[in-house]
């Protein structure tokens, strides 16, 4: 628990952060200063971050560096699946699969 004596809420979806541009951007996000102000930041991320797990990960570990607190919401594009020839080796066969997996990525990260 972070105590604090004002709160900042930022709240943003549709980073799409398989883009690298969008990527790129997420990552340029400035960190705290050391001291700076009392203020808890909090991040309400409103889905459609990632659809690749790995891009996921990546981007909800270094958002957590840049906020007190992150809140995800997983959207649509994060239960996108691939089928037939497109399929990667060990992609998910279904989106409630897939979800599953993009709940146990929110686990690992916090």
């Amino acid at each position: 628990t972070v105590e604090a004596s004002e709160v900042e809420v930022y709240c943003i979806s549709d980073l799409h952060c398989d883009y690298t541009l969008n990527l790129a951007w997420t990552e340029a996000l400035p960190f705290p200063e050391e001291g700076e102000g009392s203020a808890m930041r909090v991040l309400l991320l409103a889905g459609d971050l990632a659809t690749d797990l790995a891009i996921l990960e990546r981007c909800l570990l270094g958002l957590k560096k840049r906020f007190d607190e992150v809140l995800f919401v997983p959207g649509n594009h994060e239960a996108w699946v691939s089928r037939g020839s497109d399929a990667p080796m060990g992609s998910a066969p279904d989106s409630f699969t897939k979800l599953n997996e993009v709940l146990a990525v929110c686990a690992k990260c916090g």
